[in-house]
């Protein structure tokens, strides 16, 4: 197995937690930060758990149109992941 690709991406915390809140969005899920703490790294947008535990599904559609990140630009990075070959069969990333 290979060193992994000089990628920033494969490298940031903050670039890896936008790219899995891309990947949830196109399945229909919404991914949060839900900190204990007044700082993270994570890109993801902030909220305590009390909205999430009277998240109904109208909610949950609302909450998606807030969030949702731009679905053009989601396939364009991912088909140019691709075409560099950044993402082996395994689903591991490798040189």
């Amino acid at each position: 197995m290979g060193a992994l690709k000089p990628d920033v991406t494969l490298q940031s915390l903050e670039a890896k937690s936008i790219r899995l809140m891309a990947l949830a969005q196109q399945q229909g899920c919404v991914v949060v930060n839900v900190p204990d703490q007044p700082a993270s790294r994570l890109r993801l947008p902030r909220t305590n758990l009390n909205p999430l535990n009277h998240l109904n599904a109208d909610g949950h559609q609302d909450l998606m149109n807030q969030l949702s990140l731009k679905g053009r630009a989601i396939e364009a990075a991912l088909s140019a992941q691709a075409q560099l070959g950044y993402m082996a069969p395994s689903g591991r990333y490798c040189a």
